[in-house]
């Protein structure tokens, strides 16, 4: 009976097979040499909450209202995945299992950089699941939580990339619904993705599955349209999109009620702080877009992502020079030349930082750029000792040699002539 265990270096995490045979004892990585201890014999004989259809469950990654998501390695192709399974008092609801199987449905229709990928859905033993691109990073609501505002420039650099994102969602009549901090992830290597599609929807199915009594979606970042259960579009993504990042930009929601019911009240009848009053540093024409966005009538906001991509363009032209001298918005331009971004093809996802990036703000990605910089430190440091231990050494023989040839001389003229008699 074979086994898998993922590497315990948290940088690497390859799955690595085992023989039941070598169970609790300790395997090196192949990829990166990291001693890995494996689980001990019979720690999963109940193999039935370890493994579900053709994965190896790793560990949970976290729990929502439907069911439950887990890390996992797909067999054969060695994968890390993210597998969302559908808690088992929904399973037998046709109404939840349905909802559930659009998600798979919609992220699988869907393949773009910014958007997390579906591979399948599946069943097993009845617990229904479906697996998906693992993306290793965090959430912009953990962003939030570590710090209470995202820089400028890094909140333009991610609205752009969220707005080709939907931009390749709408090219195919796709709609999110849900858009916040939380279904908006990070990669280590400053990509974003989005992620939680369960409640979105192709246009042209709207009608036949969403009760006409039932408002969905989060109130903090819910568009007026939807807090009314009116008939939306992609504009009220984009209403969401702005209400996220006015979050990002001030620390603050634009509504907040003491209750779900007065904040979406306060969504459709009241206007919200501007952003300059909240945050004075986020640069004018970029706090005007984010207020665009969130504009109360539809028909006020950017029509589609890709005019909210050309202005985001403009955005970054006009950026302060003292912030785009540093160089650190010059990642968030948006290629308005030739093919237009909501047609552009997708660019492949990176396998690592791309050539020319600056230092991420990651935790883990500054610790690994500091590790190199003292290595790289440590290195001349011991090469400077080295040469001067080398010149060191030349100077002492040199030292022995002139003194060596000089006592002779010193001898010869030491023997004075005999005074005469």
């Amino acid at each position: 009976m074979t086994r898998q265990v993922l590497c315990s270096n948290p940088s690497c995490r390859q799955a690595l097979s085992y023989p039941e045979e070598i169970a609790g004892q300790n395997a090196q990585c192949p990829r990166c040499g990291t001693v890995t201890p494996l689980p001990p014999p019979g720690a999963s004989d109940s193999s039935s909450a370890a493994r579900l259809g053709h994965y190896s469950l790793v560990r949970k990654l976290g729990e929502g209202s439907m069911g439950q998501v887990f890390e996992a390695v797909q067999d054969g192709l060695n994968r890390r995945v993210a597998l969302k399974v559908l808690a088992p008092r929904f399973a037998g609801d046709p109404l939840y299992l349905k909802r559930f199987q659009r998600e798979a449905q919609t992220a699988a229709a869907l393949n773009h950089r910014h958007i997390i990928a579906a591979y399948e859905i599946g069943v097993d033993q009845g617990r229904y699941f479906f697996s998906m691109e693992y993306v290793d990073g965090e959430t912009l609501k953990a962003r939030l939580g570590r710090q209470s505002r995202v820089p400028p420039h890094e909140a333009l650099r991610y609205l752009v990339q969220s707005a080709r994102g939907l931009a390749h969602a709408w090219e195919h009549q796709v709609i999110h619904r849900d858009i916040k901090p939380a279904n908006l992830m990070v990669t280590w290597d400053d990509t974003l993705k989005i992620a939680d599609l369960g409640l979105a929807k192709f246009i042209a199915r709207m009608t036949e599955s969403t009760p006409t009594d039932i408002i969905i979606g989060t109130p903090y970042y819910m568009s007026p349209e939807q807090a009314r259960n009116e008939d939306v579009d992609i504009r009220t993504d984009i209403y969401s999109l702005g209400a996220t990042f006015y979050h990002l930009l001030t620390g603050e929601v634009p509504f907040k009620g003491r209750s779900p019911f007065e904040t979406i009240v306060k969504v459709t009848t009241e206007p919200f702080t501007p952003i300059l009053t909240l945050n004075p540093q986020v640069p004018k024409t970029f706090a005007a877009a984010v207020e665009k966005m969130m504009a109360r009538q539809p028909s006020e906001r950017f029509q589609d992502p890709k005019t909210l991509l050309q202005e985001l363009d403009r955005v970054r032209a006009e950026w302060p020079s003292r912030v785009s001298a540093s160089g650190q918005a010059a990642d968030a331009r948006v290629d308005t030349t030739g093919v237009p971004p909501i047609a552009a093809p997708a660019a492949p996802a990176a396998s690592g930082p791309s050539p020319g990036r600056r230092a991420k703000s990651h935790p883990w990605r500054q610790r690994a750029v500091e590790r190199k910089i003292l290595e790289k430190r440590t290195a001349l440091i011991a090469i400077g000792l080295l040469a001067a231990f080398f010149l060191l050494v030349v100077l002492v023989s040199a030292a022995r040699g002139l003194e060596s040839a000089e006592i002779p001389a010193l001898a010869e003229r030491s023997h004075f002539p005999s005074p005469p008699r």
